[in-house]
């Protein structure tokens, strides 16, 4: 579930993303947030992009996939 949470939010969801989330794994919105919080004391990160940062490094998510730059 955390690696969901975690690889949903590599995805470019942000704070209002945290519903989208949800909807996604079928759990309440409160649970995602607890999750991120988990996630982020887990991985010493200090922000969305820096526990993705952290857990691609570390090998816990795939990487995502970057969009062409025009």
């Amino acid at each position: 579930m955390v690696r969901a949470v975690v690889s949903d939010d590599g995805r470019g969801f942000d704070s209002d993303g945290n519903a989208q989330i949800a909807s996604r794994l079928c759990i309440t919105e409160a649970t995602v947030k607890r999750h991120l919080t988990n996630i982020y004391a887990k991985l010493d990160a200090v922000s969305r992009v820096d526990a993705v940062r952290k857990a691609t490094a570390a090998r816990l998510i795939k990487p995502v996939p970057q969009a062409p730059v025009s």
